[in-house]
């Protein structure tokens, strides 16, 4: 069980890399319609990253909370960057910035970590 969460965290942030760097990119290049699908999709694997995140440590007895928690940080640090990024990017378009869903994710996942360790994770 563990090697198969495991597997699948990593391939998560590989995934979220390439696609922070897609939209970075796309913001370069200003290909505007990709901007809402690039913020949604990290929205979503940002998510995702915490809550595999979150299974590893339950499932490990060798990781620690606080580097759990400082792993957390550093990852919604960076996907909130890139958001922040395209959010800056959407507010000079005609398109809106996915906010509710965005925050929603990432928020939703954080109290579902935050939930796993009141349980004593």
């Amino acid at each position: 069980m563990y090697a198969a969460v495991l597997i699948a965290h990593i391939s998560g942030a590989i995934l979220t890399g390439i696609i922070g760097v897609f939209a970075v990119g796309a913001m370069i290049l200003k290909k505007e319609t990709v901007y809402r699908r690039a913020a949604l999709v990290l929205a979503a694997l940002g998510a995702f990253e915490v809550l595999s995140g979150t299974v590893l440590a339950v499932l490990s007895k060798s990781i620690s909370v606080a580097s759990v928690c400082g792993n957390i940080a550093l990852y919604v640090g960076a996907v909130a960057f890139v958001e922040t990024l395209i959010y800056m990017r959407m507010r000079k378009t005609a398109f809106r910035f996915p906010s509710i869903q965005t925050i929603s994710a990432i928020g939703s996942s954080l109290v579902l970590f935050a939930l796993a360790g009141v349980l004593g994770f």
